[in-house]
């Protein structure tokens, strides 16, 4: 196998110059694919997290108006609750667009760390959709 000026095999060096923007691509659609990136991300973080808190905040008020009974804690469930439904949604919405700005904009990235990011994606999109699928009356069969 021959080998470049580098030492490593004529394969690396054409996998590099792949990964590498070209004429073809120009840097300023690079840049702005990372912007993208970091906006989705940006705007991804802040859903998990705040549904995180709330969800406690939900479990916490349920369980005031089981042991103390007063009304107030039903209504300010039922109004966070409301709240917390559409943050999930935002959260899972986000997060499918992010997952397919890895593949599209990271491919390399995700070719290399696919093994711990693979296991991690599919974890958080099952238990996003699993919970979906529970609330969901079950289905006739005909």
């Amino acid at each position: 196998m021959p080998e470049n000026a580098r030492g490593h095999g004529a394969g690396a060096g054409s996998r590099e110059r792949l990964n590498q923007p070209g004429p073809e691509f120009p840097r300023c659609a690079v840049l702005l694919s990372r912007i993208r990136f970091a906006f989705a991300v940006s705007f991804h973080i802040i859903f998990p997290a705040f549904t995180i808190g709330l969800g406690a905040w939900l479990a916490v008020l349920e369980r005031m108006h089981l042991a103390t009974k007063p009304e107030v804690y039903a209504r300010l469930f039922a109004f966070w609750l409301k709240i917390f439904a559409v943050a999930f949604g935002l959260g899972v919405v986000s997060g499918i667009v992010m997952a397919f700005q890895f593949g599209s904009d990271w491919s390399e990235v995700s070719r290399r760390t696919g093994p711990i990011q693979g296991p991690l994606l599919a974890y958080e999109s099952f238990t996003a959709f699993a919970r979906c699928r529970r609330e969901m009356p079950p289905c006739s069969e005909k």
